[in-house]
């Protein structure tokens, strides 16, 4: 593509802001990354720090005091700069009157549904305001194609919401390249059955149930947790009165490098909603497998894929765990070379193929 012709393609993402932490956030990252290679891309936010960022940045005026106007005004102020922008309005937020909407983070709906917070709808002003708007916004005329990364999320929009099939697209979250090239170190002896769970947020992946089940797996078997939660205090004293003191490690947050999940054998990602965990994907590249739930995205994979899909009991996480911790080297290299075709490559011939029709 000549660079008069990619200049001429203008595409704005919108997403409110960015968390060095949030997999959203990278996912938005490679998004822009990808459609940089046939679109002049540039981004609307309330507030954006990564450097990586290389498009130009239009900073939305955001006010209101409460969480549902200052919601409230980040939506508006984006819809009036979509009426404005001489391209295609690309949204990983809900955004009246855009073209392509992104459904990284799932619907709401169906996470008030899961948490068991369906009442909030009704009394919590931010609450109502975002049900209300995800169904305005998804059934808008004016909105060509909503992206999923997964068949968890896809089945929910169409059936919930009775969105168009036809205007659904499913583009995997991909792997990153460091996690693509790194070659993977020697791991420890399978034997040692070291878990690994990642990620903020820990009610809503569902660390608790990651915590109880360790308690019915022999001794050697020990959990590492990267994240954080304002909760962390509930999470302590859980481990301390189910005696896994020396069982359970909480390591803060980092950005987690290849090499650090070489250290591990198996990846808890017990959700309780969760539309397909970027974490997850990273894991399988790693040759991890992934117990999970049958609240996620990662229930689109079998075993053969590396996912053991569980309820969240005790003896069905256990049974995962179990399968987990006994997979051979030669399964774990095929779980790594199925996932890693999702790559960046992959990302811009799905995005380009989209946008052909946009055009």
């Amino acid at each position: 593509m000549s660079i008069d012709q990619r200049s001429t393609r203008k595409v704005c993402i919108i997403r409110r802001n960015y968390r060095p932490d949030g997999g959203a956030e990278v996912a938005t990252s490679n998004y822009a990354d990808a459609l940089s290679r046939f679109a002049e891309v540039s981004l609307a936010c309330e507030s954006w720090d990564h450097l990586g960022f290389r498009g130009d940045v239009t900073k939305l005026e955001v006010t209101g005091k409460s969480r549902a106007s200052n919601y409230r005004s980040f939506v508006q102020s984006a819809e009036d700069f979509v009426t404005c922008f001489p391209g295609r309005a690309h949204s990983h937020e809900l955004i009246p009157g855009v073209d392509v909407i992104r459904l990284g983070d799932g619907l709401h709906s169906s996470w008030l549904d899961a948490a068991g917070w369906s009442w909030k709808t009704w009394i919590d002003p931010f609450h109502r305001y975002k049900v209300r708007l995800e169904r305005e916004v998804l059934t808008d005329p004016r909105l060509k194609f909503v992206i999923v990364n997964s068949e968890f999320v896809g089945k929910a929009v169409t059936g919930g919401l009775n969105v168009d099939p036809s205007r659904l697209v499913m583009i995997r979250n991909i792997v990153r390249q460091e996690f693509k090239e790194t070659v993977i170190s020697r791991r420890p002896a399978l034997s040692m059955g070291r878990l690994v769970f990642a990620g903020s947020g820990w009610h809503r992946k569902g660390l608790k149930y990651a915590i109880r089940a360790l308690k019915f797996l022999p001794e050697e078997v020990t959990l590492s947790v990267y994240g954080v939660d304002k909760s962390m205090a509930q999470y302590e004293r859980l481990v301390s009165s189910n005696g896994l003191q020396s069982r359970v490690f909480f390591r803060g947050v980092q950005r987690i490098a290849p090499r650090d999940l070489d250290q591990y054998d198996a990846m808890i990602h017990p959700a309780i909603y969760e539309p397909f965990p970027n974490v997850a994907v990273e894991a399988l590249s790693r040759g991890l497998p992934v117990v999970s739930s049958h609240f996620s995205g990662t229930s689109d994979f079998d075993k053969t894929l590396g996912v053991a899909t569980c309820d969240l009991s005790n003896e069905s996480l256990v049974d995962g765990i179990r399968w987990a911790l006994d997979c051979s080297a030669n399964e774990r290299s095929r779980f790594r070379d199925h996932v890693v075709q999702f790559d960046q490559a992959y990302l811009k011939r799905s995005l380009e193929h989209l946008y052909e029709s946009l055009w």
